[in-house]
């Protein structure tokens, strides 16, 4: 049994098995390796993540389906969506992992960094090439050589 997919606003009472069954749609979205999204059709926050509201608290829909139908989420996990859909609530596409493994996987700027293995020059982000930031970022060896060489000519340039 499914829900509209632009939200069920009729509160299903009952079973939260029947409530997961009835606030999903699982017609759409199937993911190449890991099958069907389960789309939670309720409230939708800037993002696309859902929520929930249980016995008065309001949670996260995909966290509260997870601890129904898998268990509780280990004490400093979250849970990353291998799908990459944020409304989706199938357990099968969730994994509890630390929240820097789960920042290192997703779409925004330090995963899409992580994942790079050259430089924006071509230069290999290997063992000999990388200098580690105190920051925690990496830069190109090769790089940092040519910036301070063109600075230094610079300024023995403008020194005259």
């Amino acid at each position: 049994m499914t829900g509209s997919r632009h939200g069920n606003s009729r509160r299903v009472r009952g079973n939260p098995i029947r409530r997961l069954a009835v606030r999903t749609d699982r017609r759409s979205l199937e993911h190449p390796t890991l099958g069907r999204c389960w789309l939670w059709t309720g409230h939708a926050l800037k993002g696309g993540y859902r929520q929930i509201n249980v016995k008065g608290r309001t949670m996260m829909a995909h966290r509260w389906a997870y601890e129904l139908l898998v268990g509780p989420i280990p004490d400093g996990l979250t849970l990353d969506h291998l799908c990459r859909n944020p409304s989706c609530v199938n357990p099968r596409h969730l994994e509890p992992v630390t929240m820097r493994e789960n920042n290192l996987r997703g779409l925004g700027v330090s995963g899409v960094n992580a994942r790079k293995t050259h430089c924006k020059h071509g230069h290999p982000y290997d063992e000999r090439n990388t200098y580690k930031m105190p920051n925690g970022g990496r830069d190109c060896r090769v790089c940092i050589n040519a910036r301070s060489k063109k600075y230094k000519q610079a300024r023995l340039f403008t020194a005259r």
